[in-house]
């Protein structure tokens, strides 16, 4: 039987962020990653991105409320960032 994979999880530090975002994984997984404003319009992504952290800039975001979306081929996960 194919488990769900419902175990994989994603950090964001700092938060509220400045000029710089850490997303901490954990693994090695490929894995496409999306910032969107609250109307769900993609401001920025990145795709085939690995590794256990990632720095991401974002001091060309205006101050404000952002969501971070990360997906890993089969699921999407999305989290609240704060820029300031």
């Amino acid at each position: 039987a194919l488990v769900p994979e419902s175990g994989w999880d994603f950090s964001i530090y700092p938060n509220p962020a400045h000029d710089e975002l850490l997303l901490g994984f954990g693994d090695h997984e490929l894995r496409s990653i999306a910032i969107c404003d609250l109307s769900g319009r993609h401001l920025q992504s990145w795709n085939n991105v690995t590794g256990p952290v990632v720095h991401l800039s974002v001091d060309h975001l205006s101050k404000g409320a952002y969501s971070v979306r990360v997906y890993n081929g089969t699921s999407s996960k999305t989290k609240k960032l704060i820029v300031h």
